[in-house]
């Protein structure tokens, strides 16, 4: 885990979370990992005040989603999300082993409870050359 610690909500994080901008939330970032290999730094920012006990774990050694599904009963039932093809700057290059502007799959997403609120903001940044992305198209 990078980091664990309590922030506050952005303009852009406070209107997808629809909460006020300097909300306190907690920011969760951790790097994972695929057969040993580092493969994603994910970001996730959630709203405090609905799981203030997430500050007190280290969520490299347990499941984030687990958590919040046991200790607050949030389940996130939907999601939206978008998807960018970026380039890695040098501090998420050294994270994931690659060169500073080796490409990266980054997707921005809004999980939603079961009570269909909006609960997390996540920023999620993948390898180019180990990530792809598929979709099955129906006419």
């Amino acid at each position: 885990m990078l980091i664990n610690e309590k922030v506050y909500a952005n303009k852009k994080i406070a209107e997808a979370l629809s909460i006020p901008t300097g909300s306190p939330l907690i920011h969760v970032c951790r790097l994972r990992y695929a057969n040993d290999e580092p493969m994603c730094i994910e970001s996730a920012y959630l709203i405090y005040e609905k799981c203030p006990d997430v500050l007190k774990h280290d969520f490299s050694k347990i499941s984030l989603r687990h958590f919040l599904q046991s200790e607050y009963n949030i389940f996130w039932k939907r999601a939206h999300q978008r998807i960018y093809a970026i380039k890695a700057n040098s501090r998420f290059a050294d994270y994931l082993n690659i060169r500073d502007g080796d490409p990266l799959i980054y997707i921005e997403r809004i999980s939603y409870t079961q009570n269909n609120e909006p609960g997390e903001y996540l920023q999620s940044y993948y390898r180019g050359d180990r990530f792809y992305l598929t979709a099955e198209l129906e006419a």
